[in-house]
């Protein structure tokens, strides 16, 4: 019987390790980054005339444990990616909810489609 739970707790155990490990933004960090370094770069051209990037939320955010805004705030170390890649040519702004409009020279981008969820 011990033997039985022993083996019930461990597959457990793995399979509760495994979907956290796909699904965490701790340890879906480097991809969530490599996601926006790609976008960047693809879309380099047309970056040319903002100053900023506006990494906003939804309200199909709202329910979510901590909101995608602030993940790619934690994974982009806030302004530290656009200093180091962008030579500070372009800078972050990370709002939580309810974008209403930008400015003109702002791109606004849903943070949620960089988390792959």
């Amino acid at each position: 019987m011990n033997l039985l739970f022993i083996g019930i707790w461990i597959l457990l155990s793995v399979s509760t390790l495994n979907l956290t490990a796909e699904t965490n933004w701790v340890t879906r960090g480097a991809q969530t980054a490599k996601n926006v370094h790609n976008y960047m770069i693809e879309n380099q051209g047309m970056l040319t005339g903002y100053k900023s990037i506006v990494f906003y939320d939804t309200k199909d955010d709202s329910n979510l444990p901590w909101s995608p805004s602030e993940v790619l705030k934690v994974v982009l170390s806030d302004q530290n990616y656009f200093r180091v890649f962008w030579n500070g040519r372009l800078q972050a702004k990370y709002v939580s909810y309810n974008l209403t409009t930008t400015e003109q020279r702002e791109l606004g981008l849903k943070a949620r489609t960089f988390l792959g969820y």
